[in-house]
């Protein structure tokens, strides 16, 4: 049976209604690395076509008329409303508070950070808000340069104070936050020293920070829109921001629609008029939109299509010769949540039994074809920190036999059940809480397999929308439960404690381990690369292979997502250029759209 068609029945439909009502149209010369273009526009597409039958078929724009009016943008093309394919709808509109790219993608588009990854160089750090920043020869003391003449969208200047609660509000508590401030336990004191100056002290020399407050999460807040009672986790047209585009339409489970902020403090940009995001969850619907060029590029590095789908296109010469695909290896962490707050999944040999029946390599041969690894808290594609693969593959839990589950595993996990007094005849019974969005669905058909062919356990699926899902993790209304985590940077200050501490943004029982949690304070602070490494390697090892502790997370696999851009979406290193980061580098205005790439 093919395991990724067994739940496409069940997905939303969502993309399939009132879908896709523009294209990119116009006209420009081609941009070149030594010679400025002509100065070209390109209109804004208007949508003349009709919304989609429900089976998915895709309408057709007409084109608009081109505009004759120049915009000299140096070697880029002003102009055009790009269409762009959401995977789902956001879960709010406070760029601080959510998780996942499919949030930040839009409600990050209004605001800026202090300092971000460069969109074409994505190893760099540059300036966003910041001008420029200096740091103290003892790595504790950051000065940063505010960008002067700023202003809110409201025309309130933009200073240090909005920089100082923004921070603030990033590193307290509340409202809870899943990958925004993960700098919040290096920082001692903020200080502004002028209206243009801002001073961060650390507590340690940690080369994480720069990094961390890079990540598209830490945006730089209004102060005086906050402080004054309104809720920006609404959607409210035209919020009060400092970026490149603001939301002014939002259909749930349609669509939503920017405009480029005309006083944007980078001269020249956003090249793009506007940007319409159509929500699409139907892989049909995704793929008959790309190749109809209804969507050139989806909001961020996540699109649904399976590893299969990307194939197909690649073998397509002429999908091919008008898109590009992007792969952004060990872009998430899948995992599965056990809810250690309440029976059955309180039970340590429980939460053990089931780590070690379940097979991870199904999943990296099947739904990774190749692309995937085996999850662990750290990547050794990625990380240097991580444990090497060759190690793991001989834990329980992870290692085979004659390229099967080791059956001394599946024994030691009937055992642990049945000490716990389940079998058979009385078997384990969980429901398993899914979101519909890419391939969580398809993940749990496969772990129910997995766990029922050889526990005496019996397990109810539950589908819900990503909304939904997520709301009943954070208030631990579920027994267990299927996500993911993407890393905001790849360092163990992040993903170990998103998943393993107690605090972290993708923990969603709040599990914790003593002996863990020191370790990884620990680690945060020594500055000795060497030392950092052994506390770092006994951090790995308690977490995956220590009989004494069950976490309340069971990671199956290191996912890369792989899209198509077109062609046509330039950039000043020429082709697009997709970021080393899931959630880097996501408010679209440094690309333009030129007419005539890739013909």
């Amino acid at each position: 049976m093919n395991i990724l068609g067994l739940f496409n029945k069940h997905l939303l439909l969502s993309g399939l209604i009132a879908l896709l009502a523009a294209v990119i149209v116009g006209c420009g010369t081609s941009a070149t690395a030594t010679q400025p273009p002509e100065a070209t526009t390109i209109p804004a597409a208007v949508s003349t076509s009709p919304a989609p039958t429900v089976d998915g078929a895709v309408p057709t724009a007409e084109p608009a008329e081109a505009d004759p009016a120049p915009a000299q943008q140096g070697n880029a093309i002003s102009g055009g409303i790009v269409p762009m394919q959401g995977v789902d709808n956001p879960s709010g509109w406070d760029p601080q508070r959510y998780g996942r790219a499919e949030d930040i993608g839009v409600n990050g588009l209004a605001y800026n950070q202090l300092v971000e990854y460069d969109p074409v160089n994505p190893t760099e750090i540059i300036g966003d808000l910041a001008e420029s920043w200096d740091v103290s020869a003892d790595g504790i003391t950051y000065t940063f340069q505010l960008h002067r003449d700023i202003k809110w969208t409201d025309g309130e200047d933009f200073n240090a104070d909005d920089v100082i609660f923004s921070l603030d509000r990033l590193m307290a508590p509340d409202p809870p936050k899943a990958k925004a401030g993960l700098f919040s336990d290096l920082v001692d004191t903020v200080t502004k020293i002028d209206d243009h100056t801002v001073e961060v002290k650390l507590k340690f020399a940690a080369g994480s920070f720069i990094s961390f407050l890079a990540v598209d999460f830490n945006k730089m807040l209004p102060q005086h829109v906050l402080e004054a009672g309104v809720d920006i986790n609404a959607y409210i047209p035209n919020p009060v921001g400092t970026g490149p585009f603001s939301i002014v339409e939002f259909t749930q489970g349609v669509s939503s629609e920017y405009v480029k902020n005309p006083n944007y403090f980078k001269a020249g940009r956003p090249y793009f008029d506007g940007i319409k995001v159509f929500i699409i969850q139907d892989k049909g619907t995704e793929i008959a939109a790309f190749r109809t060029e209804q969507v050139i590029m989806a909001t961020s590095a996540i699109v649904n299509m399976d590893i299969e789908d990307i194939e197909r296109l690649e073998a397509d010469e002429e999908f091919m010769s008008r898109y590009d695909i992007f792969t952004l290896s060990d872009a998430a962490s899948f995992h599965f949540q056990l809810n250690h707050n309440s029976p059955p999944m309180d039970n340590a040999n429980v939460r053990r039994a089931l780590h070690l029946a379940l097979d991870r390599q199904e999943y990296t041969a099947f739904f990774g074809r190749g692309r995937w690894e085996i999850a662990t808290p750290m990547t050794e594609r990625s990380n240097s920190y991580a444990l090497p693969e060759s190690e793991i593959l001989e834990y329980p839990g992870f290692r085979q036999l004659d390229g099967k589950k080791h059956p001394d595993d599946i024994a030691e996990a009937v055992r642990l059940l049945n000490e716990a007094g389940y079998t058979d005849d009385d078997p384990l019974e969980f429901t398993l809480l899914t979101a519909n969005v890419i391939q969580f669905p398809e993940a749990a058909q496969v772990a129910k397999g997995n766990w029922e062919s050889r526990l005496p356990v019996e397990i109810t699926l539950e589908l819900v929308d990503t909304a939904t899902a997520v709301d009943r993790m954070l208030s631990h209304q579920f027994e267990v439960a299927t996500f993911g985590a993407g890393p905001t940077i790849f360092d163990p200050d992040d993903h170990f404690r998103m998943v393993y501490l107690g605090d972290g943004g993708r923990n969603f029982s709040n599990w914790s381990h003593p002996k863990l949690e020191e370790l990884f304070f620990q680690q945060q602070s020594e500055a000795d690369d060497a030392k950092r490494r052994e506390i770092v390697t006994e951090m790995q090892r308690l977490a995956l292979n220590s009989p004494d502790i069950a976490p309340s997370v069971i990671e199956y696999s290191w996912n890369a997502f792989i899209g198509p851009v077109s062609k046509k979406i330039r950039t000043d290193a020429g082709p697009f250029v997709r970021a080393n980061g899931l959630y880097h580098a996501l408010k679209h205005d440094h690309e333009w759209y030129d007419p005539n790439a890739g013909q």
